[in-house]
């Protein structure tokens, strides 16, 4: 697991997401300290595992469809009500 520092993380997602046009890679800084806050990555001496923070973002992206297909699925809410929030 080779670390590198956030400054290099950030500028390899910014070069990936002008490769693919995905602008979900554009991190910040901040982005990286909250999700090692919540525990979603870690960070060590060195700094943060690339391929740690791309499986997240994949990871992600699987629970953000699944979600978005069970609500497609699902009848939509009353007026005046909002759909039940994500666990």
């Amino acid at each position: 697991m080779n670390r590198v520092p956030a400054k290099l993380v950030l500028h390899l997602l910014n070069q990936e997401a002008d490769k693919r046009g995905d602008d979900r890679l554009r991190l910040k800084s901040a982005t990286l300290r909250s999700w090692v806050h919540r525990r979603h990555i870690t960070r060590g001496s060195g700094g943060y595992d690339l391929a740690e923070i791309l499986r997240y973002l994949e990871q992600r992206d699987r629970r953000a469809d699944t979600v978005s297909a069970e609500r497609d699925r699902a009848a939509p809410p009353e007026p005046g009500q909002t759909w039940p929030a994500e666990s």
